[in-house]
């Protein structure tokens, strides 16, 4: 196989264009039908006072440039990159619900990649790909990060598989002025026990846990009785779609108190079921949350925001009840908190157990019987 690139002691040839001096070096570029053809790329060095000045700056580039050339893979098209050598390194490591937000990521904003070689791409081609995308899409701030943050990624996977030496050219980019994201909904108390009043026994209870746990609708699915143990709820399972997996994080298996009206309707639910100790919580299989609200809640209710809007409210109501942050964070075991907090904890705090008790305090729910009234 014919190896890229010119012998090591090329030093490019540097010339003046107007007022910038300018570097320019002869390399072989594979074409696409195997042949290889022979180029004359050039860049600017910018301004400087004497050839020799620039011929110093030249050399420094040129050290870069042969490196890039040795290596022929840098010279693969950014698109090639992403589909043919980053997507299947992360289909091996990431859940596969993050891995679909990148595809669905990709897929959306491909239009926008500039059509360049990997070494090509710079800081420059960072700012404006965001910028395109703003401008034609008028994305808030926050889906502007994620595409940040996902070129990133590609070119550290560059750089930790070899294929490029130079420093990651989307550290430097910056965001452009968008809109910021809108409020998401958080439900409150009241609307929540507005719910229960009207659902059946079955969707009560599967709103109870969403409500008053804060569990992702994923884990939710997931539930089996042998999980629910000396008044918690252990989170050993999550389901996205037919995968099902461990939860999200470490400090996702956390164990969650379950306040008082949580349990009596817990209770009730198993009780109409054969009061089983293990097996799955909600049906005979894992509870496919993607369809259920759509066809056991939202007939009841006039107010439906998603799954999420319970884990919101419930934050919120914590913090209005004078909750500590980091208390709040243990309960919902988010992951942006101490190392300690994200190992594998198997047992509940103290602070936990006591904020899900002031909770307790001002919940007041109704009975729910199996046609959703109260009795």
């Amino acid at each position: 196989m014919r190896r890229m690139g010119r012998p090591k002691g090329q030093r490019g040839w540097v010339y003046k264009k107007g007022a910038i001096y300018m570097l320019r070096w002869r390399e072989e570029k594979a074409q696409a039908n195997g042949s290889v053809k022979i180029v004359q790329p050039s860049k600017s060095l910018g301004y400087f006072r004497t050839k020799s000045e620039a011929r110093r700056t030249a050399d420094l580039e040129m050290r870069k440039i042969i490196a890039a050339i040795q290596n022929p893979e840098s010279c693969m098209p950014l698109a090639d990159f992403v589909e043919h050598h980053y997507f299947p390194h992360i289909e091996k490591r990431l859940r596969p619900s993050t891995v679909h937000n990148y595809k669905r990521l990709w897929k959306d904003y491909r239009q926008f990649w500039p059509e360049l070689e990997l070494r090509g791409f710079r800081t420059l081609d960072g700012n404006r790909t965001l910028e395109r995308i703003h401008a034609a899409k008028d994305v808030a701030r926050n889906t502007l990060k994620n595409v940040k943050s996902f070129l990133s990624a590609v070119f550290k996977h560059a750089r930790r598989t070899g294929v490029l030496d130079s420093p990651n050219p989307m550290i430097d980019v910056s965001l452009p002025s968008a809109r910021e994201a809108e409020d998401t909904y958080a439900y409150t108390l009241e609307e929540v026990t507005a719910m229960l009043m009207r659902l059946p026994l079955r969707s009560a209870a599967v709103v109870c846990v969403a409500a008053f746990t804060g569990l992702r609708k994923g884990e939710i699915s997931a539930l089996m009785w042998e999980q629910y143990r000396e008044g918690l709820l252990y989170v050993e399972k999550s389901k996205w779609r037919t995968h099902m997996s461990g939860p999200k994080t470490n400090k996702s298996k956390s164990p969650v108190p379950v306040i008082a009206p949580l349990a009596k309707i817990l209770e009730r639910w198993r009780g109409t079921t054969g009061n089983p100790d293990s097996g799955w919580m909600f049906g005979s299989g894992p509870l496919d949350v993607e369809n259920f609200d759509g066809r056991h809640i939202k007939p009841f209710v006039d107010n439906w925001h998603g799954w999420h809007a319970f884990r919101r409210g419930l934050s919120t109501t914590l913090h209005r009840l004078g909750v500590p942050d980091k208390d709040i964070q243990q309960i919902l075991r988010h992951a942006n908190v101490s190392v300690t907090q994200q190992s594998y904890i198997k047992t509940a705090t103290p602070d936990a157990l006591n904020a899900m008790r002031l909770l307790e305090r001002i919940v007041s729910l109704p009975d729910i019987s199996e046609g959703g009234t109260r009795e």
